[in-house]
């Protein structure tokens, strides 16, 4: 399409024309002179579906490409995008020269936006779609992936496409480079592989067997995603770990050099970096080898895989791989190899990780994807005054991806804004334990008995392919008049609790902190000792004897490197003599069993053979504790053969094969002697017994959540409904049957001890907070609900908490769990702090063995405290005095 600016100025061609249609005025112009109301509706309504389109939110066209370099063979990705409708037509790319084009998906990228401007709630909404193609230029040179047209009624919207640069490769028949994904399209979660295959012509005849490269000249590949560097939005293993275990042992076999990576020397021999003063040569590493026919021509395949998992949307291009090389191109009947140099290019490939399909997707889909998800909701009080700002918490959990979740749009539930005012723009999100959590500021703008409605969730399930909806449940919530409000009303924890303690008031401590109803009151919290807190203390432990292990094993393997030619010392000598036996000619028999008695001290002793006489020999088997006898006779046989070799007359000489049976007799009784049975190693059992220790964990305890959901809403309902302390004390009986079924944690006692405490029984009360802190740490509540229990209903200002709380603020202010954490870690720190130091990093670690311990005794010591005192309280419920 023309453009009709183009006389005023040049203008891009993917932008939309500012004005009406050049034909507009013209007919306009004709409408306005009729005479009539009839000729002026009909020029209303004619100027009207003229100007429409143009009133319109403008619709714009832009096309992106993934690369704007590639080789040729490779192909990129081109998204194009459509803002301003919804389900506009396809657009048109085929006008783009000289390329293949293979269109992918199309997606909707519509969204809406709630915000609150000037006291009103308002919401805008984005319209616009996506498209992606696959397009595979077929030459090289300069390339546009371009013009791409969008053809809409009465007008037509072009982009020229961005550039794209291909550069040509020297064609050869030798060495195919490929770069293959397992799956081109995933979802987020969804695991994928990439393999390069590299394949060389095999050898013929003979050498067919023979792999097609040199040991001496290895080839070179350069692949990108092997670089070291983490792929952003995909997680896969360590590459110094992957390329580790492909590294040749021993270096000088046939194999690859990857990125110019390099060994090292080191303690173990089996390091490499990227360089560096203790660089030697470049590593080589052996790919996974099979051979196959191609096109009828037999080819040797080297294969390399990597397994990426996707924590994000978006194309992730792998490659181009580049193979630099001599490979043998044939071979003579000689021996005599041919090589030819190569550079082969091996096109990259794009995985591109996209989002659940848009055909019957919720409203309330936000980005979770995976095969569970759970959803649950609580508000920091559920007592109020309009207008008073309360956090409503969303937790999400389950077996979904918590990168890609956004927060979900509460502007959106009619029945929560017609009684609620949400700021979502001071929304507040955190990860941790596998819970992704969203904190909403809400406040009431009506007075009564509310309820937060069940909020819903959507996510996409991977197993069944299809969108699944996740429910919180009701929140009642009471909200007073802002001037009928009276002490006993104000008790949440988030509306009224003073900023500091120090400002709080005699009044404010009489009011009791409220029970909690969130459903974490059901889950059971361990803060002793679990199978993974036994296994991490045993690692500390069992990294210092696998350490002491290895020295061990490196001595041995030293020790049996200096002992092998001993070992050997025999079987070598055995061989001459017998050898000696068969010869015929006495004098070279002669001769061949000095040497080998010679050879047999010098090797079994550790000495130079060329120079050892007779009285060396003598002086050696003294020395070594050989019998006096054995020595003796070995001596007379090794002086007989020694001078027999310097005479000329060895017709003198005793027989040859008698002196070499008899040599052979001898040195068998001395080698007995010598060896002794190895004794077992206590390394071994300690390595036994560990593993025996972390194989046998305690077994898990089963709990019937059906039962406890019930045991905790009929608790919580008559602790809502109560009114007198018999009220209260019945409350109490149901939360203590909660937690003698096996459920304990922080709420569960809180909500215990505040009943009691409504209930007048004072001692309990004091006993359930304590249980209370240890599980969470202490809170403001559980310190105010423990002041007025220690006054017993009497004058709180004459009471007050002990004073080594505040020095010992680590015991009581973190839970019981965090410390016991902390210790375990302390301890490991201890052990690896040891091996570190026994590796010569002395003054780096001596420190930080200081640290390690002072941590270990301050958090371990208090850890057992609480442990000891919950143990107690199991055994023994009661009064407990507050320490």
């Amino acid at each position: 399409m023309r453009n009709p600016a183009g006389h005023g100025g040049k203008k891009s061609a993917d932008m939309e024309h500012s004005g009406p249609p050049p034909h507009l005025h013209s007919k306009a112009r004709q409408a306005l002179p009729l005479p009539g109301g009839a000729a002026s509706i009909a020029s209303c309504v004619f100027l009207m579906s003229v100007l429409a389109p143009a009133l319109a939110e403008p619709v714009k066209l832009a096309a992106k490409a993934d690369r704007q370099q590639i080789f040729i063979k490779e192909h990129i990705i081109l998204t194009v995008r459509v803002q301003g409708m919804d389900t506009p037509p396809r657009p048109d790319l085929s006008a783009i020269p000289d390329c293949d084009v293979q269109f992918l998906d199309t997606r909707s990228e519509n969204r809406s936006v709630a915000e609150f401007l000037n006291g009103r709630w308002s919401r805008r909404s984005f319209l616009g779609r996506s498209y992606t193609y696959r397009i595979t230029p077929n030459k090289p040179g300069k390339f546009r992936a371009g013009p791409v047209r969008l053809k809409l009624p009465g007008r037509t919207l072009a982009t020229p496409g961005p550039p794209v640069t291909v550069t040509g490769v020297e064609e050869q028949d030798l060495v195919t480079i490929t770069v293959v994904p397992s799956r081109e399209a995933v979802l987020v979660g969804e695991d994928f592989s990439v393999s390069l295959r590299i394949d060389i012509r095999a050898l013929s005849g003979r050498f067919a067997n023979t792999d097609p490269v040199l040991p001496r000249e290895p080839p070179s590949l350069n692949v990108p995603f092997l670089d070291g560097n983490e792929i952003q939005g995909l997680s896969a293993r360590d590459t110094v770990d992957l390329l580790r275990d492909m590294l040749l042992r021993p270096q000088s076999a046939a194999g690859f050099t990857i990125n110019n990576y390099t060994i090292r020397s080191s303690v173990w021999d089996s390091f490499f970096d990227l360089g560096g003063p203790n660089a030697k040569r470049l590593a080589k590493f052996r790919l996974r080898k099979s051979r196959l026919t191609v096109d009828g021509k037999p080819r040797v395949r080297y294969e390399l895989t990597v397994n990426y998992t996707p924590k994000k949307e978006g194309n992730y291009t792998f490659g181009p791989v580049e193979f630099k090389g001599k490979p043998v191109e044939s071979v003579t009947r000689s021996g005599h190899a041919s090589t030819r140099s190569v550079l082969a290019i091996g096109p990259a490939c794009t995985v591109r990780v996209v989002p659940p399909p848009d055909k019957d997707r919720p409203e309330s889909y936000a980005g979770a994807i995976g095969t569970n998800l759970t959803v649950t909701a609580s508000v920091d009080a559920q007592t109020c005054r309009v207008g008073d700002p309360l956090v409503l918490t969303l937790s999400i959990a389950g077996d979904v991806s918590l990168d890609n979740i956004q927060a979900p749009s509460l502007g959106l539930i009619p029945d929560l804004t017609k009684h609620f005012r949400i700021y979502e723009d001071a929304v507040q999100s955190q990860v941790r334990d596998g819970t992704k959590t969203y904190a909403y500021t809400i406040r009431p703008v009506t007075a009564g008995t509310l309820e937060i409605p069940p909020i819903e969730m959507a996510f996409f399930d991977t197993g069944t392919r299809e969108y699944r909806v996740a429910r919180t449940q009701p929140i009642p919530i009471r909200a007073n008049k802002a001037q009928d409000a009276g002490d006993i009303q104000i008790v949440g924890p988030a509306t009224n609790r003073p900023p500091t303690r120090v400002s709080m008031d005699i009044d404010s401590l009489r009011v009791v902190a409220p029970v909690s109803f969130s459903s974490v009151g059901v889950v059971t919290e361990h803060i002793g000792l679990t199978r993974a807190h036994l296994a991490a203390i045993a690692a500390g432990p069992l990294v210092w004897v696998l350490f002491l292990a290895g020295a061990y094993c490196r001595v041995r393997l030293r020790k049996r490197a200096a002992a092998r030619p001993r070992e050997t010392a025999l079987r070598d000598a055995s061989r001459s003599l017998k050898s000696a036996i068969r010869q015929k000619d006495n004098a070279e028999a002669l001769h061949l069993v000095c040497d080998a008695l010679r050879e047999y001290v010098g090797r079994r002793f550790g000495v130079s053979a060329s120079g050892v006489t007779p009285a060396d020999a003598a002086a050696l088997l003294a020395s070594n504790h050989v019998d006096a006898d054995l020595g003796g006779r070995f001596n007379e046989i090794f002086e007989r053969s020694f001078n027999a070799t310097y005479s000329h007359r060895t017709d003198a000489a005793r027989d040859a094969a008698a002196e070499a049976r008899e040599a052979l007799a001898v040195l068998k009784q001395i080698e007995s002697g010598l060896r002794k049975p190895p004794a077992p190693h206590s390394l071994v059992v300690l390595l036994i017994a560990g593993g025996l220790f972390l194989s046998s964990p305690p077994p898990a305890r089963a709990d019937d959540m059906a039962e406890r959901e019930f045991m905790w809403e009929q608790a919580n309902a008559a602790t809502a409904s109560a009114q007198t302390p018999g009220d209260f004390a019945a409350a109490a009986r149901l939360y203590r049957q909660l937690a003698e079924s096996g459920v304990k944690n922080a709420t569960v006692f809180h909500n215990l001890g505040t009943a009691l405490l409504k209930a007048e029984k004072y001692d309990e009360a004091v006993s359930a907070l304590l249980r209370a802190e240890r599980y969470s740490g202490t809170t403001w509540d559980i310190e105010r609900n423990l002041l007025i229990a220690t006054a017993g209903g009497g004058d709180i200002q004459a009471v007050s908490l002990p004073w080594h709380r505040l020095i010992l603020f680590w015991h009581y202010g973190l839970p019981c769990r965090t410390r016991l954490l902390v210790a375990i870690c302390s301890f490991a720190a201890l052990w690896l702090c040891l091996v570190l130091r026994r590796c010569g990093l002395k003054a780096m670690v001596d420190p930080a063995i200081v640290l390690a311990a002072v941590l270990l005794v301050l958090f371990g010591s208090s850890t057992a405290t609480s442990l000891h005192q919950e143990a107690q309280a199991d055994l023994r419920p009661g009064r407990l005095s507050i320490e």
